[in-house]
């Protein structure tokens, strides 16, 4: 009984180490695969992070150059073509990708309303009146140039101080000088887009009034420059159609539940694998919500390997290895038991009062009992190697020698 189960404990044992291994990868590569994961995440969501950042600074920096350009020329010198003129200096295109353009608002006091459309249409713009999107009894903030005039032609003259939205970020954007984004509207000029676009506003002031308090900017302020957004078109080239996330974007307004205002391809997708990020990002006197996640082409640029395979092809490496061990282990058995009833045989053999001769095929001895050197009388070193016929078979009987010889080569029995 024990030369069949020693094999068999060895064997399993072997096997339970090998599963125990395999339960060990497998977690510890699951463990290393989720580390890399949710860092290359990370990386990944602070990356469209710094995508939005920097796309909004460079609209920034084209408000800017639009101010330094209506502040340079004056509040009552500033015309359409000299704003003109500015705007097709710049690459619109290639230095601000995503914009519609950039504009001029002026204040418009009650009562001055005339003034103003006069000017306008001495500057070829005859048709111009004054549009509002809500009644408006106070003090106009009316788009009075922007380029260019074809993506655009629909917002001149429209009075923003006339909707809610716009006229709240134009005020915050006058007290405080900074540039300041509206919530999402929907523009006048891509009305079936609505609540996915904003205006980037930017004060500009009277060079020579000072500008300490927000009460003396406002009175220091004659308009803003401007940005019409529309946040499909200030993503166009982030490639989100083919990527391996997707985005979507939310407003957080004071009164209701976060807005959202855009979503890519495959926003609305099940979240794998917990990897999902909602960062809230300030934009501009606005908190925006970024929600980043990850799509089927970010876990397969991984490239990683299934613990559950690997487990598997250990586990499966285990019962080989087990087996191996068990058939080795029987083989020694076996040989060792084969050695062991050779050496009783070889006892029996030696001790028998019997003379005992072994021979081979060609009758040559192979073994010579101590009986038979009693028998015959030729020690056992003189025999071996010998052929029997030469030592003890009568010459009579060489010829049956043979023939029992051919027999036994052919695999036939030999009669008694």
């Amino acid at each position: 009984m024990k030369t069949q189960t020693t094999p068999v404990i060895v064997a399993l044992l072997v096997f339970v180490v090998g599963c125990g291994i395999a339960l060990y990868e497998r977690a510890h590569l699951s463990a290393v695969q989720h580390a890399e994961k949710t860092e290359r995440f990370e990386r990944l969501a602070q990356r469209v992070i710094k995508q939005l950042t920097q796309r909004m600074q460079i609209y920034e920096y084209g408000l800017r150059g639009t101010r330094g350009a209506v502040m340079t020329a004056g509040s009552e010198n500033i015309t359409r073509k000299k704003f003109r003129d500015y705007s097709e200096s710049r690459e619109l295109d290639r230095e601000f990708p995503g914009a519609r353009g950039f504009g001029f608002i002026r204040r418009v006091p009650v009562g001055m309303e005339a003034p103003f459309l006069d000017k306008a249409h001495s500057e070829g713009k005859p048709a111009l009146r004054i549009k509002q999107l809500l009644s408006n009894h106070e003090e106009r903030l009316v788009i009075h140039y922007i380029e260019p005039e074809a993506n655009n032609r629909e917002a001149i003259g429209l009075d923003i101080a006339s909707e809610t939205n716009r006229r709240q970020a134009a005020m915050e954007a006058l007290l405080s000088g900074k540039p300041t984004l509206t919530q999402p509207v929907t523009l006048v000029q891509a009305s079936g887009k609505p609540r996915q676009g904003f205006l980037f506003l930017l004060p500009v002031y009277d060079p020579d009034k000072p500008l300490h308090t927000p009460e003396q900017r406002r009175q220091a302020s004659y308009g803003l420059v401007y940005a019409p957004l529309l946040i499909e078109e200030v993503l166009a080239d982030f490639n989100l159609a083919r990527s391996d996330y997707s985005l979507s974007l939310y407003a957080v307004e004071n009164t209701t539940e976060p807005t959202r205002f855009y979503t890519s391809t495959g926003a609305d997708q099940a979240v794998f694998d917990g990897l999902i990020r909602r960062i809230r990002l300030p934009v501009y006197g606005r908190d925006w919500i970024v929600e980043v996640k990850a799509r089927p082409e970010f876990i397969s640029s991984l490239n990683h390997s299934d613990p559950n395979n690997i487990a598997a092809e250990i586990t499966a490496a285990s019962a080989l290895l087990a087996m191996m061990f068990y058939l080795g282990m029987r083989n020694i058995q076996r040989s060792r038991q084969s050695a062991l009833d050779h050496a009783k045989l070889a006892a029996i053999v030696e001790s028998s009062t019997d003379g005992i001769i072994g021979k081979d095929l060609n009758g040559v001895v192979t073994s010579w009992n101590l009986a038979a050197e009693t028998i015959f009388g030729y020690p056992a070193n003189e025999t071996i190697g010998q052929k029997l016929s030469e030592l003890i078979i009568p010459p009579d009987l060489v010829q049956e020698e043979h023939e029992i010889l051919a027999l036994i080569s052919q695999g036939k029995s030999v009669p008694h």
